[in-house]
């Protein structure tokens, strides 16, 4: 088998040996199967520098450098012309060469969590990209051929030093998700609403004052990411998402939760609440969103549930809460009274018992329980008292 662990590194031992000299480099003999390598995994390998002879995989389809010490990429990188995935994210990349124009086949461009701070004019010679991922670098300007990407449906930005986007950006019109978190944007360009493909926007982590006016124009989108503190009681542009990410950014909660009372064609909300241990009480005010069908406050630090959770069994068409990846050692009573459930998800958290009112959730055809510390004699109990299939309590 040609892609293999052997394979890989057979070809990584070659690379690490290559001494350049006035010729191509070419493989030897021995190695001579290798040209025929399609998939090259070289990731987590601690390498400080890829070597130039990494042209001589003419028929690399995929090329894995994530997770090393790489602080460029060699000028031969453009000869991989039947490349269509490259990852070097989790680096220590500052530059990109001008040869990556020349890889004419790429759909997929990964390279997150590096020190770039400018991108190659070059790179609007990729036609054929979908994928460009560049969260977590240093970049404070996009060159205008970014415009040139036409095919790229998924775009993240996140975590630069970004406060403007190119206006060539209005062409591509196959954007469909825009990941802007954690940059210095105070206000969104006018020609957004021209992103007729665009259905997600993730703008947490900047300078708005209040909700970009531009977003009451974003009639097609239904995935918004956004810091509460922007909210107000009129927030117009945001009224028609249906899909909406909250970052709890501000000490008053409780207005800012009220602010959501309006918003009607919400039916999934997540919350990001930092370093608190318990919801506020005002999470009640979520009984007012009549379509709310799924809450999700997984990956958080929850330690606790205030009794007013036992307000959503308000909304008729709630089905789904997230509790999972927090480190909830309780919950209340109140849990019991949201009957219409049909998924819970409490699983990775640190709970060591349930109250007897979760028995109340009849309607529940997912509850997940496992990475807690619940004695198994309480499963096997809670089995029974429930009167479920087995493949529906996902214990350890």
């Amino acid at each position: 088998m040609i892609n293999s662990s052997d394979n890989y590194q057979r070809a990584l031992d070659f690379l690490r040996d290559y001494v350049p000299d006035n010729q191509p480099p070419r493989l030897p003999y021995a190695l001579r199967e290798l040209k025929l390598i399609s998939d090259l995994y070289l990731a987590d390998r601690s390498l400080e520098e890829l070597s130039p002879a990494i042209s001589v995989f003419e028929k690399l389809v995929h090329l894995s450098l994530s997770s090393n010490l790489l602080q460029q990429l060699p000028k031969t990188i453009g000869k991989l012309s039947r490349l269509t995935r490259l990852e070097a994210s989790d680096n220590r990349l500052t530059s990109l060469p001008a040869s990556i124009g020349d890889l004419s086949q790429l759909t997929g461009l990964y390279l997150s969590y590096n020190q770039l701070s400018t991108l190659p004019e070059e790179i609007g010679n990729l036609r054929e990209l979908q994928r460009l991922y560049l969260y977590g670098n240093q970049i404070a300007d996009l060159p205008i051929e970014i415009g040139n990407l036409t095919n790229v449906h998924d775009l993240d930005l996140g975590f630069n030093k970004l406060s403007v986007l190119p206006v060539t950006m209005e062409y591509m019109h196959s954007l469909y998700a825009l990941g802007l978190n954690d940059n210095q944007f105070d206000d969104l360009p006018p020609w957004l609403p021209r992103l007729a493909s665009l259905r997600s926007l993730s703008l947490i982590g900047n300078r708005f004052k209040s909700v970009p006016m531009v977003l009451s124009e974003l009639d097609q989108l239904k995935y918004l990411a956004i810091d509460i503190s922007c909210l107000n009681a009129s927030s117009d542009g945001v009224r028609h998402v249906s899909h909406l990410r909250l970052n709890l950014d501000t000490d008053d909660i409780e207005t800012a939760l009220k602010n959501l009372r309006n918003l009607d064609n919400i039916t999934r909300l997540s919350l990001n609440t930092h370093n608190m241990e318990s919801l506020p009480p005002a999470i009640g005010v979520l009984r007012n969103l009549p379509n709310l069908a799924a809450i999700n406050l997984s990956w958080n630090k929850l330690k606790q549930l205030p009794k007013e959770i036992g307000c959503l069994k308000q909304l008729p068409k709630l089905e789904e809460i997230d509790l999972s990846f927090n480190k909830l050692e309780t919950l209340p009573a109140e849990i019991g009274e949201i009957t219409q459930l049909t998924r819970l998800r409490l699983n990775d958290n640190q709970l060591t018992e349930l109250p007897s009112e979760i028995l109340n959730l009849k309607q529940l055809e997912e509850l997940s329980l496992h990475s807690n510390h619940i004695p198994e004699e309480e499963q096997r109990k809670l089995c029974d008292q429930l009167d479920a299939d087995l493949e529906i309590i996902l214990f350890d």
